[in-house]
């Protein structure tokens, strides 16, 4: 079998060692491992990408981030603060578009109205895709 090393794991890497076929919870390291055998020659893109069922995007995505940030790359990243205070300063907004489109309503303006009913509906389905991307 063929044993060669892999930088940033520290240790020699044999096809015994990479993770399962089944693997579905992927750390940093075993990222790695994939990343690694593949620069190795241990394993072809195309084939790590069918025994783990990645799409090729996926492993380059994993590639590339190895490339740019060593395994500190791989990890999995918390949402950021500003992301829940960016969330409530949308909230904030869509409800003075809308309380400023129901003044507009009541003053006859109906252009205004409208362009302020885009507006809102606009920033509502833009924060609910965000949020659909956030839970993915």
């Amino acid at each position: 079998m063929t044993s060669k090393p892999v930088a940033g794991l520290g240790t020699v890497l044999t096809l015994a060692e990479l993770p399962s076929s089944d693997t579905r919870r992927w750390s940093a390291r075993r990222k790695g491992a994939i990343v690694a055998a593949v620069e190795r020659g241990l394993l072809s893109p195309e084939k790590a990408s069918s025994i783990y069922g990645l799409s090729m995007d996926e492993f380059l995505s994993w590639k590339d981030a190895v490339a740019q940030h060593g395994l500190a790359g791989l990890r999995a990243r918390r949402p950021r603060q500003t992301d829940s205070r960016d969330a409530r300063l949308k909230v904030v907004l869509i409800s003075e578009i809308e309380r400023l489109c129901s003044m507009a309503h009541v003053m006859g303006v109906a252009e205004i109205a409208a362009i302020l009913e885009r507006a809102a509906s606009e920033a509502r389905m833009q924060r609910v895709k965000n949020e659909d991307e956030r839970c993915r």
